[in-house]
């Protein structure tokens, strides 16, 4: 499956850098929709307002965790099938990799992470999605 410029992404981390390397990769791959949040209130409203095709989270926001974001859209009807995958700092942490996926994340990703790795995974999970 190839992404076309009109699939949005929204990236949520507390860590301007680690938006920056995601933001890049798909500039490369020549998405233009790419959208950025570093609160989980921001996220989610952004999330209600445009509406994105994937989300993309680390678990430390500036004020919530994106575990709290997880939790939040997958809980609600409207946005419970949206595409989330989850980042993490937690190397050994095989709870938390559990976690997100009964939070119902797609994908569970420790980082530090290679932004291709992350592009294939994106285009794994949405190709899944899509599919449905």
């Amino acid at each position: 499956m190839k992404l076309n410029i009109e699939c949005k992404i929204l990236i949520a981390d507390g860590e301007a850098k680690t938006i920056e390397a995601i933001k890049d990769i798909c500039n490369r791959e020549g998405l233009a929709h790419i959208l950025h949040a570093r609160t989980a209130d921001i996220a989610v409203a952004m999330v209600w307002q445009k509406k994105p095709d994937i989300i993309i989270s680390d678990t430390n926001l500036l004020d919530l965790t994106g575990w709290d974001v997880l939790g939040i859209l997958k809980k609600n009807k409207l946005t419970r099938s949206i595409p989330f995958i989850i980042i993490d700092d937690k190397s050994n942490s095989h709870e938390n990799e559990l976690k997100a996926f009964f939070l119902g994340a797609d994908d569970y990703i420790i980082k530090p992470f290679r932004p291709e790795v992350l592009f294939a995974r994106m285009k794994a999970v949405l190709k899944r999605s899509f599919d449905k």
